[in-house]
């Protein structure tokens, strides 16, 4: 589960990838790539009628009062969530990254101030429709605790995550009970990634294993919320992360043969990604036993 790796990607200066350039390079095309793919609140003014200015300028008053607490490594930092933002929405869709049934859609900026969820995923095989939220983040800090402390609050209260605006073929409106999971990678696997990005290397990207510790991230939290659910005899709650856990091992299983061959390095290959798996899948447990532990 834990071994990873693959080719040590990226342009380096003095042994460091040059972080500054490609954030100034992939920024600006990560925030159009956002643009056109995810949901406008305008387009639900049938639905929601003036409520729809309320929350534009609701956004607006949350997006003055986050860039007044930002310093420079916060704006970095914030940067960075959104090209990993785009690169996953993309690469869910184009490379298959979540498995051939899915499709994934960014959420409003109204969702994602509000909610925190970056987008949402839409499974379709013969067994019907669900979805899954997904919170996209680049390291893990204090705010992956809060966030955590919040899925299992949702979790006692069979709340679960609520999606405002939402459209896909198949519902317009709003999604309730929208289970949630959160995602995040460190600085140089993402700056790895990016670079192949901006090269439009889909041959690499299409075999990265960041899209394994992502989906080793999911398997791992569904684990924790479905043994919380259990905890409060939420049949409903149960069956919905067992769907997730069924739906993530069978992703697994065709991405099977991938997976086996980054595990099995050639001469020469660098470590990097293996490191950097194990890093965030540690802290991840660190803060799954601290929280949903007994």
């Amino acid at each position: 589960m834990d071994k990873f790796f693959t080719l040590d990607f990226g342009e380096k200066v003095g042994n460091k990838i040059d972080k500054e350039r490609l954030i100034r390079e992939a920024y600006p095309r990560a925030e159009a790539l956002l643009k056109k793919y995810s949901i406008k609140e305008e387009s639900f003014r049938n639905i929601y009628g003036s409520m729809v200015d309320e929350d534009k300028k609701e956004v607006l008053g949350m997006k003055q009062s986050f860039s007044k607490d930002m310093d420079e490594k916060s704006l970095e930092n914030n940067k960075l969530s959104e090209i990993f933002n785009a690169i996953a929405l993309e690469q869910f869709e184009k490379n298959n990254w979540m498995g051939e049934e899915a499709f994934t859609t960014g959420t409003s900026e109204y969702d994602k101030l509000k909610t925190g969820i970056s987008n949402i995923t839409e499974f379709h095989d013969e067994k019907g429709v669900s979805y899954m939220a997904m919170a996209v983040k680049v390291t893990f800090s204090s705010s992956l605790n809060k966030k955590l402390l919040k899925i299992k609050d949702n979790i006692k209260s069979g709340e679960l995550s609520k999606i405002k605006y939402f459209e896909s073929e198949l519902h317009r409106g709003e999604l309730k009970k929208v289970p949630s999971v959160i995602v995040g990678c460190e600085k140089d696997m993402l700056l790895d990634v990016v670079e192949l990005w901006l090269q439009k290397n889909n041959k690499a990207l299409e075999k990265h294993p960041l899209q394994f510790l992502i989906l080793d991230q999911i398997e791992e939290e569904i684990k924790f919320f479905k043994k919380e659910a259990s905890f409060s005899s939420n049949r409903e709650l149960i069956k919905v992360y067992e769907n997730i856990e069924k739906r993530i091992d069978g992703i697994l299983q065709q991405k099977k043969t991938i997976r086996e061959e980054l595990e099995s390095p050639k001469e020469g290959d660098s470590l990097s990604f293996k490191e950097n798996h194990d890093n965030v899948m540690s802290s991840l447990k660190v803060e799954l036993e601290s929280i949903f532990g007994d």
